[in-house]
């Protein structure tokens, strides 16, 4: 059914966008693309998402949320800092995930640049 399900996904978000208070007039649920986390699904949809949230379509929240969670379902450390339970970071980690995050317009991290 997932597959199904996001065949109609990238086709309709190809078509008619991502969808998001732009496109339907408030934001979608994250909960769907966080279905879409598989290796095989990052490679599909990390194009066409990408492209969502460059022309504002898709909230960098989201983008992010549904990156980081690709990653660790490839056993891959998260990239933007944003699928964690961890609720402050310090130091290279913090100042990496901000530089990254700033890059998509996604609000810096809590944290601090020494670990004390």
């Amino acid at each position: 059914l997932d597959s199904i399900n996001k065949s109609k996904f990238i086709e309709l978000t190809s078509q008619y966008g991502y969808p998001s208070r732009i496109n339907i007039g408030r934001e979608a649920s994250v909960a769907l693309i966080l279905h879409f986390t598989t290796e095989n699904d990052f490679h599909e949809l990390k194009d066409l998402f990408k492209s969502e949230l460059d022309k504002g379509n898709m909230l960098p929240k989201y983008y992010a949320w549904w990156y980081d969670r690709c990653q660790k379902n490839m056993n891959k450390p998260i990239f933007y800092g944003q699928y964690t339970n961890q609720k402050e970071f310090c130091g290279s980690e913090w100042t990496t995930f901000n530089e990254r995050r700033k890059e998509i317009n996604l609000e810096p991290l809590k944290g601090k640049a020494t670990c004390d």
